[in-house]
């Protein structure tokens, strides 16, 4: 669970106590969404024409 708060606080700036809040379920949804962020983001700049 602490890797799961540690990449969506790096990546959403949200405090402890927020994401303590969340349901497993939604928790693991924002995990998924930032993630497809992050990889269309690298896909990007790795000037693979997309």
């Amino acid at each position: 669970m602490w890797k799961e708060i540690t990449y969506l606080a790096y990546h959403l700036h949200w405090g402890l106590d927020q994401l303590l809040d969340l349901e497993h379920n939604d928790r693991i949804t924002l995990l998924e969404e930032v993630s497809g962020l992050n990889e269309r983001f690298w896909q990007g700049i790795g000037g693979d024409g997309d």
